[in-house]
């Protein structure tokens, strides 16, 4: 039987509920608190860029469930920007890097 592919509803309460998860992995570079990365963010860790999005998209819409995901849409708008300054910013093309000291970007 072939799987039912999820309704924008259904994916937007599936990441409605991943937002309280996902920001224990949220750490402000303390160079930099404009910046805000996801998990270890180091050059090889690739799922920054899906996270970003994901803040993002809740925050674009104005049928998120704040209390669902544990934030206000203007928090997760603000933590979409900053976690897209540290992506830019650590890309090769950037001119910074990543915690480990590498940008990320090189394939």
């Amino acid at each position: 039987m072939p799987a039912t592919p999820l309704t924008h509803h259904a994916f937007r309460h599936r990441l409605e509920r991943w937002i309280p998860f996902a920001r224990r992995h949220l750490h402000p570079l303390p160079q930099d608190p404009e910046q805000i990365p996801y998990g270890p963010a180091h050059h090889g860790h690739w799922a920054m860029q899906a996270h970003n999005t994901a803040f993002a998209v809740l925050a674009a819409d104005p049928d998120t469930d704040e209390r669902r995901a544990t934030m206000s849409r203007g928090e997760m708008r603000e933590i979409a920007l900053r976690m897209l300054r540290f992506t830019l910013r650590s890309h090769v093309a950037g001119g910074s890097a990543c915690t480990d000291g590498q940008p990320w970007g090189h394939t």
